[in-house]
């Protein structure tokens, strides 16, 4: 079976409509993944949109941002409650099998941000 080539930027566009999640977007270009199903990906970004818009009741910060061999996915949440629950291990594992890795770090009642590394196809 051949892999499909997501586009990032697309499917990102795509969740913040149909999700109505009314985050701030600043999204590069030319930033795709290699899936053979793209759809536990789509479950983990609502995963973590879920995750983060539970902690504060201002609007999200989505970033995509292009390097010359890799490229980063970023959600931050500002002005978050005064306790962070841990974010499920099972994320992670998810994001590993598109070949990327996750970096988490908060501060209660000041920031949520988590960030998604992928190589660049």
């Amino acid at each position: 079976m051949k892999a499909n080539i997501v586009d990032v930027k697309r499917l990102l566009l795509w969740i913040n409509e149909e999700k109505q999640v009314g985050a701030e977007l600043c999204l590069d270009l030319d930033c795709k993944i290699a899936a053979f199903d793209h759809r536990p990906l789509v479950k983990v970004l609502n995963h973590l949109i879920n995750y983060l818009r539970s902690l504060t009741d201002r609007p999200l910060q989505i970033g995509l941002s292009a390097h010359r061999e890799y490229f980063v996915i970023s959600f931050l949440a500002v002005n978050v409650a005064s306790e962070i629950p841990p974010l499920s291990p099972g994320v992670a594992e998810v994001i590993g099998q598109f070949g990327g890795t996750l970096e988490f770090a908060s501060e209660p009642g000041r920031f949520a941000r988590v960030l998604l590394k992928f190589q660049r196809l």
